[in-house]
């Protein structure tokens, strides 16, 4: 197998062994994973690009009760979960991650309560700018924004690459499943955002 560190392995459209599980609320089993003591730029990228999101089944819309399903929180809960510095889907009364099945599932919105409340135990910080958030992403810290105003949440994962006029490079699962896009290109430019970081580990 290539280096992870030093090239890319998986180009974003070919879904790599253990990540096209079926039911969302199954965790996958990514051959690649980060290390929680060591950040990278390339491996970010690599894990990243290994559940190629746009083709991935899992991440697939689908029509439940005249009402459309999408699976943003999922793919985030895959990619950080995968870098060893999980945002979970299943949590206990007290905001410790649990066993797929067992707890209480987080939608989008309550994703951003958690990590509110809770990150700051797992090493996650919120980010007052996105040239910072950029920045994170870029050395290989797991990043994201998260809408946060009213209505449907929304989580996207910043991966690394340029911040542009259209803020930072992201990945996402949504309406729009993309591997490499802009912030606001999907969201919009008034919409308000809460950016997060997770500090664990040196960057190599």
């Amino acid at each position: 197998m290539p280096d992870p560190f030093n090239e890319l392995v998986y180009d974003g459209q070919h879904p790599a062994p253990g990540t096209t599980v079926a039911q969302q609320w199954r965790p996958t089993s990514p051959q690649l994973r980060g290390d929680r003591t060591h950040r990278h730029r390339m491996l970010y990228d690599n894990v990243i690009n290994q559940f190629a999101v746009e083709v991935n089944p899992r991440y697939k819309q689908v029509v439940r009760g005249g009402a459309r399903k999408t699976w943003c929180n999922i793919f985030s809960w895959d990619v950080t979960r995968a870098m060893d510095a999980e945002i979970p889907h299943w949590v206990n009364a007290v905001g410790e991650p649990v066993e797929p099945g067992t707890g209480n599932e987080l939608t989008a919105n309550a994703l951003l309560a958690w990590l509110g409340t809770h990150g700051g135990r797992y090493e996650w910080r919120r980010v007052g700018r996105q040239d910072e958030a950029q920045r994170m992403a870029n050395l290989g810290h797991p990043t994201v924004a998260l809408k946060a105003t009213g209505g449907i949440g929304h989580i996207a994962v910043i991966r690394p690459g340029p911040l542009t006029t259209t803020g930072p490079t992201i990945a996402q699962a949504g309406a729009l499943n993309a591997n490499r896009t802009t912030l606001y290109s999907v969201l919009g430019p008034d919409t308000e955002v809460e950016l997060w970081t997770n500090d664990a580990g040196t960057e190599v």
